[in-house]
């Protein structure tokens, strides 16, 4: 599984949750692929998001599990990545 981290360079929530996700250990930081609105416009057509922050997580063929638009606190990024 992998987590398609959605966001802008312009947006202060994004900015927020990357704080989050750097404070996680090594192994969950690692699921996470980040893809902004100023470089990977085709990934964020792909995906059909439409605000950021978005997280998607996909299985390994691509295939989307669960989605969850907007900041999530620790508690809540962690309940997202254990499908929770």
């Amino acid at each position: 599984m992998k987590i398609l981290k959605f966001s802008s360079a312009t947006c202060m929530p994004c900015k927020q949750m990357t704080k989050v996700i750097d404070e996680l250990d090594d192994d969950t930081k690692s699921l996470f692929e980040e893809y902004t609105s100023e470089n990977d416009i085709t990934k964020f057509m792909q995906f059909n998001v439409r605000s950021v922050p978005t997280l998607v997580a996909v299985d390994e063929s691509g295939n989307e599990l669960r989605r969850s638009a907007g900041m999530l606190q620790r508690d809540k990024l962690l309940a997202f990545v254990n499908g929770e």
